[in-house]
């Protein structure tokens, strides 16, 4: 409620200074591409100010500047909104923006229109993603066929910057990020299908941290795993140990020399109930471990995960997909 209310109070603020913001603009690009730029800045606050070429170049940079942050403003408010209309009209506005700088600087026989349009689709498919829908839209919307060429380059170049800053579009980053869309990165998504819980040892080794050295090593002969976790009274893990920690005991004439408080090591990294699979993964890579501990919200040790079992649970996920 906070937000919407501080949302809605700079929009209203936004709308009040220059009225252009408002709405989904499409009046204010026909004014653009009629020549008839002095009914729009004669609703805002610059009508106070005589008509000069300077005038409508802040004015208009200002509306492409603040367009930005008017569009997310509403969305994240929660107001109904979208990327199609706020890009055709910041496109179209930049385009028009252009033509009075080049105007502005001497340039004769500017094409107004021509430059309003180009904008639309460059703007359009840098947001969207879509440089084929941008050219076509515009074309046909407009019956500017003459313009293909143009709206191709544009378009192509818009587009083709806005993937080498993210290759995912914006609208679907979230989702790629959350492994509900697959994207080009095959690990990731296929790892993105895993969970903590389809690849922890829910059944591991654990032994209290006051036990003997008798009680491990009889739990070794037992026992059918390579490591062990160290638990307090309250089940939280205090350290770990792995087979390779155990043979200067093994191999002892005097085992009862060794403790485990001496012999037990703290886990390279923490892995937590509900972690990203991916955030897990990349834990085994920086430490190079093997098995690392898992802990529930309340830091109770719940299990260990391995790296061979990641890598089998991968490859089934390669497999039923290969399939």
């Amino acid at each position: 409620m906070k937000r919407a209310m501080l949302g809605g109070a700079v929009l209203s603020l936004l709308c009040v200074t220059l009225p252009p913001l408002f709405g989904e603009g499409y009046g204010v690009i026909k004014s653009f591409t009629s020549g008839h730029v002095e009914f729009v800045i004669h609703n805002s606050f610059f009508r106070y100010f005589e008509l000069k070429d300077w005038t409508i170049i802040i004015f208009l940079t200002l509306i492409c500047l603040l367009k930005a942050f008017a569009t997310p403003i509403t969305i994240f408010s929660g107001g109904n909104g979208g990327n199609f209309a706020p890009s055709l009209f910041a496109g179209g506005t930049l385009g028009f923006l252009f033509a009075q700088v080049c105007k502005m600087i001497g340039l004769q026989d500017v094409p107004e229109t021509n430059l309003v349009l180009a904008g639309m689709a460059g703007v359009m498919s840098g947001a969207l993603y879509a440089p084929l829908t941008a050219i076509f839209l515009i074309a046909e919307s407009s019956f500017g066929y003459d313009l293909f060429i143009p709206l191709m380059i544009v378009s192509v170049i818009s587009f083709l910057v806005a993937k080498r800053f993210s290759p995912i579009s914006p609208d679907l980053k979230k989702l790629a990020d959350e492994g509900k869309i697959f994207t080009r990165e095959h690990d990731k998504n296929l790892i993105t299908r895993l969970q903590v819980a389809d690849v922890i040892d829910a059944n591991p080794q654990t032994i209290p941290i006051n036990a003997s050295i008798h009680q491990l090593l009889s739990m070794v002969k037992t026992g059918s795993k390579n490591v062990f976790a160290i638990v307090d009274n309250q089940g939280k893990l205090t350290g770990m140990l792995t087979l390779d920690d155990l043979k200067p005991v093994i191999f002892s004439n005097d085992p009862e020399s060794y403790s485990i408080t001496k012999l037990m090591k703290e886990p390279p990294a923490i892995i937590h109930e509900g972690e990203d699979m991916v955030e897990v993964v990349q834990k085994f890579d920086q430490t190079d471990a093997w098995h690392l501990p898992v802990l529930d919200q309340n830091g109770k040790f719940t299990g260990f995960i391995s790296k061979p079992t990641i890598l089998i649970k991968y490859r089934k996920q390669l497999q039923t997909y290969s399939e």
